[in-house]
């Protein structure tokens, strides 16, 4: 029984050895390419001004692919040309951090699972390991946010001062989708379900997704006030700065973190209060969690699953 045990540690050990030593070589790869934002003090009068406004009901870049389709009607014959030299320089940075942040998505997602089917004795290191995840895909989600705000603003300088004013004012909302992206609801007990199938104890389901629900409230609330704030301060590209962008995408990152490791840990209870002996449908759903990426992501994230892969 002794050897038994020691056995079961020394496998534990070297699973958080080699997770830990993956996320750092994740880390190193990213550094390289890590683009600095622009310093700068946000002055709180600007946040103001810009969120007194009416919410632009969408993203910036929704308009930059709007104009290109709009362009007879929208631009000049020099302003179109700009704007194309501006979608192709940036378009495959944008395609690549959206398909490597989404890929690190998944490889949370699978870790995920393994730590919700975990026994009690592994599920400290896989919750650990979990978090470094989740700090990886916020490193990622801030770079991708960065790239997109230089984008816009490259998008911003094709307009003269009439056609900038037109688009900020809502005088061009026809043209583009209005689209204030997800609506983040909550899907846990669909989530569990899809991945694990029916459950074993329908009452204990019942129960422990409602007190789940009632705790998500004022972290899902946070995510989505952040988010706005920072949808809105991104489009005001004549007021704000690269900073200030910066300064809210770190506010709804963080928020966004808190909210979905919190929900991690409330499916592991909720899981293990319905399902009996969990760890193989778990196990299942951490594969198929994973396999998503190489299915959707391969395009603009191929350096990073060849680092990822075999998963461990």
């Amino acid at each position: 029984m002794k050897l038994l045990c020691l056995a079961s540690l020394s496998l534990l050990l070297g699973s958080v050895i080699h997770a830990e030593d993956l996320a750092d070589k994740v880390e190193a790869f990213l550094t390289p390419r890590a683009q600095i934002a622009a310093a700068g003090e946000v002055e709180p009068e600007v946040a103001a001004k810009i969120l007194a406004r009416p919410d632009p009901g969408t993203f910036f870049l929704r308009y930059a692919f709007a104009l290109k389709k709009h362009a007879a009607k929208l631009l000049t014959p020099e302003q179109t040309g700009k704007l194309a030299t501006v979608l192709e320089q940036h378009t495959p940075d944008h395609s690549r951090w959206h398909d490597e942040r989404n890929t690190l998505r998944c490889k949370f997602n699978e870790v995920m699972w393994r730590y919700v089917g975990a026994a009690d004795a592994e599920a400290v290191a896989l919750r650990s390991e979990l978090d470094r995840w989740m700090q990886l895909r916020m490193k990622w989600t801030a770079q991708e946010h960065l790239a997109q705000y230089r984008f816009a603003r490259a998008v911003w300088e094709v307009l003269d001062a009439e056609r900038q004013q037109k688009l900020i004012a809502g005088e061009w909302k026809t043209y583009a989708s209005q689209d204030t992206g997800h609506t983040r609801g909550d899907a846990t007990a669909k989530i569990i379900t899809r991945a694990l199938g029916k459950v074993d104890d329908k009452d204990a389901f019942a129960a422990a997704t409602s007190q789940w629900s009632t705790e998500r409230a004022t972290l899902h609330q946070a995510v989505a006030d952040t988010e706005n704030r920072e949808r809105c301060i991104v489009f005001a590209m004549d007021l704000n700065s690269e900073a200030m962008a910066h300064r809210a995408n770190d506010a709804a990152t963080q928020a966004y973190a808190a909210l979905y490791l919190a929900e991690a840990d409330a499916i592991r209870r909720i899981v293990h209060a319905a399902y009996q002996d969990p760890k193989a449908r778990c196990a299942k759903a951490a594969a198929d969690a994973w396999a998503e990426a190489p299915k959707r992501f391969a395009d603009g994230a191929s350096d990073l699953l060849r680092l990822l892969s075999p998963t461990p």
